[in-house]
């Protein structure tokens, strides 16, 4: 889905998550929501964590996430 679309706060950051999380999957060789799933992402791109606490705070941050 387009961000716009999805009324994303910050849709340029979500799109450059969607855009790493493409380039990850392709060089690991993982599935796109093995990484980070995309309720995750519209989650940070809405709140813009700005520490590594406050990142690892969003649901689905934490453990081997970061």
């Amino acid at each position: 889905k387009q961000a716009s679309a999805l009324n994303v706060t910050y849709p340029d950051f979500y799109r450059k998550l969607l855009e790493w999380r493409v380039n990850k999957s392709l060089g690991t060789g993982m599935d796109e929501s093995k990484i980070v799933r995309q309720k995750v992402m519209l989650e940070i791109a809405q709140k813009l964590p700005a520490t590594a606490v406050e990142l690892k705070a969003v649901k689905g941050m934490g453990g081997k996430k970061m």
